[in-house]
């Protein structure tokens, strides 16, 4: 008799193709925190920021912001972080709670326990599953094309 445990398989026996064990469900298929760095400012666990924050480096938000985030290379939503805010920087990854506008030049990540409420601009988007995204994502390719197309105005003659 084998005792259960979390490393147990879950399907079929091992030399199956279809064998699985729970390791591919595992946090290291996650992406990575965000390195800080020289050029990366930090709003702590115990931070507050009320107004524009712009960084010409990266954004880490640990803590509650509200008013806009603008950063030249990435910003990071921590888990446990909010944020009421407009947020425009190259590449986004929230795993925190954001409402607000998200716009991004590169990429957008909504982490598993990510909660976003607002529209979501960038030209490449990944949601992972149990994330939550309340809005509309609109996946741009430069910025041309993030203007909509006009209509085409044409007067119908009957007779």
């Amino acid at each position: 008799m084998v005792a259960a445990t979390s490393r147990s398989p879950v399907l079929p026996l091992p030399d199956s193709p279809a064998f699985l064990t729970l390791d591919a469900f595992s946090d290291e298929s996650l992406p990575a925190i965000p390195a800080i760095d020289d050029r990366t400012s930090v709003v702590s666990h115990t931070t507050t920021w009320t107004g524009n924050l712009e960084s010409s480096g990266s954004l880490h938000i640990h803590g509650r912001v509200e008013g806009s985030l603008c950063a030249q290379d990435s910003i990071y939503v921590a888990e446990g972080a909010v944020v009421e805010a407009a947020v425009q920087a190259s590449v986004v990854t929230i795993a925190g709670s954001v409402r607000g506008t998200i716009h991004c030049t590169t990429r957008f990540e909504l982490l598993p326990l990510g909660r976003v409420a607002g529209d979501v601009h960038s030209p490449a988007v990944v949601i992972h599953e149990g994330a939550a995204i309340s809005g509309e994502v609109v996946m741009i390719g430069d910025r041309q094309s993030q203007q909509a197309p006009r209509p085409v105005l044409r007067t119908a003659r009957g007779g």
